[in-house]
């Protein structure tokens, strides 16, 4: 007995080494260090006392939970390669309500809304309601100096349904964003070449953790790729029909959901219907045979079996604008599964490859379907999450 209590002693010790100091204690300590990044500053027999559900309440209410975990989640959502420390705006702030308010996630993604700030006094002394479309440049600062501590307080998403006669105040409808992909930031990212094909790639990445070396497939019809791409690059038509023309169809086929979406150097989002589409669309200085793109209709022809079973599809995978695309990458299976290893990345400090794991994969798409079972409430994925195994 004293040699199997010497050796589970030493276990215990070796583990300690990799834990955070003082989450070893208790899982409260350690539910707590991963929702806010440090050690509880408090009485720890208190926090220990605590049901893991209040441990966990616990750590959503401090300021580091905003300030920390989620600016970084809502960081790695934002663009390709993570900047922490990059302007915050409307797309930021929708992210970030979305992130911990009690909506369904895939409205901020496929709904007509505005960012509205409540929290604001006018010379009255009351509060005044000033709406934001998301269309336009927009600084978080101008609602919330403390970045995301306490937006939640000082702002609110209004859906386009939520609207009643006596909001006289709220912007046009036409001139709200259409869901997050028509917000001014996301267009200053991903809509600033002019081809909006980095648009499709970039939602690929973010959203369905899917980056094109994994989808991008030579056997996929080369019908769809635009007529600005060269059939013949340098001289080597092989190269076109190999490499070219398996990255090129998944995202020429889809960019034209962005067709009516235009960012240009004075720094402004246009989106007009009545308008033709992105001349940029279908020429470059020299011009080939191609998709022509006339309107706003897409289609995705990642719908082999293989790609079926990636994404995992589960409505139509050819539409009209920009909320039926938004429409098919929210409810794929795979948007549910990025969004749990997303989290468990930031909560769990797990690595960005942890899911190749079979037993990672389990846990993950385990997380996937509580999020969806919850109505895509995304933070009741944040809590499923720290109270999993896999983040002790």
């Amino acid at each position: 007995m004293n040699l199997i209590t010497h050796y589970f002693s030493y276990i215990i010790t070796a583990v300690s080494i990799l834990l955070p100091t003082g989450a070893l204690a208790n899982s409260n300590e350690l539910i707590f260090y991963n929702l806010t990044g440090y050690d509880y500053p408090g009485d720890r027999l208190v926090l220990n006392a605590l049901s893991p559900e209040e441990a966990v309440q616990k750590g959503i209410e401090d300021s580091e939970f905003m300030d920390a975990k989620i600016n970084n989640l809502v960081s790695r959502m934002t663009r390709e390669e993570d900047n922490p420390f990059e302007e915050l705006g409307y797309y930021h702030a929708a992210l970030a309500l979305g992130m911990t308010t009690d909506i369904d996630f895939r409205d901020i993604f496929i709904k007509t809304y505005s960012l509205v700030n409540v929290g604001r006094s006018n010379a009255l002394g009351s509060l005044e309601q000033i709406y934001r479309n998301g269309t336009e440049e927009f600084d978080l600062s101008e609602i919330s100096m403390n970045g995301f501590s306490n937006i939640s307080k000082k702002a609110k998403l209004r859906f386009e349904d939520d609207f009643i006669d006596s909001d006289t105040n709220h912007p046009d409808l036409a001139n709200m964003a259409m869901g997050l992909f028509s917000t001014y930031e996301f267009a200053k990212e991903f809509l600033n070449d002019g081809t909006q094909r980095k648009a499709v790639r970039g939602v690929y990445d973010i959203f369905l953790c899917s980056k094109i070396d994994t989808y991008k497939d030579s056997t996929l019809d080369s019908f769809y790729v635009g007529a600005d791409i060269d059939r013949d690059p340098g001289g080597n038509p092989h190269k076109f029909n190999g490499d070219c023309s398996g990255c090129h169809v998944p995202l020429d086929s889809q960019r034209p959901a962005f067709s009516y979406h235009a960012y240009n150097e004075n720094n402004s989002l246009r989106f007009d219907r009545q308008l033709f589409v992105l001349t940029k669309l279908n020429r470059n200085p020299k011009e080939y045979g191609g998709t022509l793109i006339y309107s706003d209709f897409w289609e995705n022809p990642l719908t082999t079996p293989t790609h079926q079973a990636r994404f995992d599809w589960r409505g139509p995978t050819s539409g009209k604008g920009l909320q039926e695309w938004a429409s098919m990458i929210v409810n794929s299976g795979q948007f549910s599964r990025c969004m749990a290893q997303k989290v468990l990345q930031v909560f769990c400090d797990k690595s960005e490859d942890f899911h190749q794991e079979p037993s990672a994969k389990v846990v993950v798409q385990d997380l996937a379907n509580k999020f969806e079972d919850s109505g895509y409430r995304f933070l009741e994925l944040i809590k499923s999450s720290v109270r999993s195994p896999i983040c002790h």
